[in-house]
């Protein structure tokens, strides 16, 4: 995979790490590690997740699964009750 944002700055400024960095951790993932769909290098949908509190990086997800996580703030309750 290839940084689609076509911006080192970018990644550094919005993830704190390197393009290099970038590059390996999306080599290393083939899909969304939510739902598993293919991801692509050239993909603006396809989004590093990250703890909005803490900063730790977290995988790849897809444009969902991303906006998902998002919509219910990171709370597992929240999750919990979606899926009951």
């Amino acid at each position: 995979m290839i940084c689609w944002h076509g911006c080192t700055q970018y990644i550094k400024s919005e993830y704190g790490i390197s393009l290099q960095e970038y590059q390996e951790k999306a080599a290393s993932q083939t899909g969304c590690a939510i739902c598993g769909v293919k991801l692509s290098a050239h993909d603006s949908n396809t989004h590093l997740d990250h703890d909005h509190k803490t900063g730790k990086l977290r995988d790849f997800l897809c444009g969902n699964c991303n906006r998902g996580l998002g919509c219910f703030h990171d709370e597992t309750w929240k999750l919990n009750k979606a899926i009951d």
